[in-house]
């Protein structure tokens, strides 16, 4: 049996009958499935992921990238964008109300991040050199919040070895998780 149907014969008393039986599914339905393969685990390998209670609507950004036919590369240089946006707007503030963008597009940054690997997985279009465009970037944009905040330390008069220390610190911390 496919998805779609089959034809069932069968031979009774000398009599034969064929039986055709069509499966009949929900538009929806193989929507919702084909968006199921945007995820990295499936069915009872998910976990909970705690960065899904911040940006819990990205499967919505994803179908809207997907209808768009935007590619996964594009996105994952959007992502990028966003997030040397934000820290050069971090190094630059002049007023506490400009933080507020810092956050904003940190969070565009983290939104972005979510759906290329997703649209890969979706679109079949992934390849390895996306894969590492997409953690080059991760680390470059960590890297360069990091350095921002560490700046704006020391120019706020923080003695220069302990803020380039704890700037370090928190960059080497960041990447030992891994």
């Amino acid at each position: 049996i496919n998805k779609r149907g089959g034809v069932f014969g069968k031979t009774y008393k000398g009599v034969s009958f064929k039986i055709k039986i069509i499966f009949r599914t929900n538009s929806t339905m193989q929507k919702k499935d084909k968006f199921e393969q945007a995820y990295k685990l499936r069915g009872q390998d998910k976990y909970f992921n705690i960065s899904v209670l911040w940006i819990y609507y990205f499967p919505y950004l994803l179908r809207i990238l997907y209808i768009l036919k935007i590619p996964h590369e594009l996105v994952t240089l959007i992502s990028i964008g966003f997030g040397v946006l934000s820290a050069y707007i971090l190094y630059t503030f002049t007023s506490y109300y400009e933080l507020i963008l810092v956050a904003i597009f940190l969070h565009l940054k983290d939104l972005f991040d979510a759906c290329d690997g997703s649209l890969a997985r979706l679109t079949g279009r992934g390849h390895r050199i996306g894969r590492f465009m997409d953690s080059i970037g991760d680390l470059f944009v960590i890297t360069l919040f990091i350095l921002a905040g560490t700046l704006r330390l020391d120019e706020f008069g923080y003695p220069g070895f302990v803020t380039w220390c704890l700037g370090g610190l928190t960059w080497l911390s960041l990447f030992l998780q891994c």
